[in-house]
Formats: structure tokens, sequence, C-alpha cells
């Protein structure tokens, strides 16, 4: 298993929305995945994610809302959404 770091996200209509779903991830090493298949990796205990914030790490989780798995971070202490937070991928 490899714990791999999120440096970007790509969201259709609005990046900062809390309600919008995150398409696409990205990182250093890895390029890029889908949503759903960073949710597989992470439930099948494939691969782990992280984001980095200064000092902080947030590890990634799945989480479900109305039956569908979502992508959120562990609590951090930070005020901050670590995944919002994050610059739009190219």
């Amino acid at each position: 298993m490899a714990d791999l770091q999120v440096t970007c996200i790509n969201k259709p209509g609005g990046h900062y929305n809390p309600h919008t779903r995150i398409r696409m991830l990205g990182g250093p090493g890895w390029g890029k995945k889908t949503e759903d298949t960073v949710i597989k990796e992470i439930s099948g205990r494939l691969n782990q994610y992280f984001v980095r914030n200064g000092q902080y790490a947030a590890w990634l989780e799945v989480d479900y809302h109305n039956g569908a798995a979502y992508l959120k971070t562990v609590p951090d202490g930070t005020p901050i959404d670590n995944l919002l937070f994050l610059k739009e991928c190219l």
C-alpha cells in the first residue's frame, strides 16, 4: 500500500462548493485519478491518500451520503476544508 499525496482536484461548476462532487484528484508521481478510482483504492486498502496544508496532513476516507460514496478528510484540527483548499488540476 502506498501513501499518495493529493495536491489538486477538479470539480464541475464551483470549485469551492462543498455540495458539488469532486471528479478528479491528482498528485505528484501518480498523475490524476477519478474520485471513483480513489474510493475503490481506499476501500480496498490498495492505497492511502492524504492532503498536506502547511504542517498539517489529513488522510482521506470514504464516507456515505444517501447511499453514495464520497471522499472527505479525517478531521485534523484546521478550520478549512482540506480538499476544497487545493488548486485545480491542469
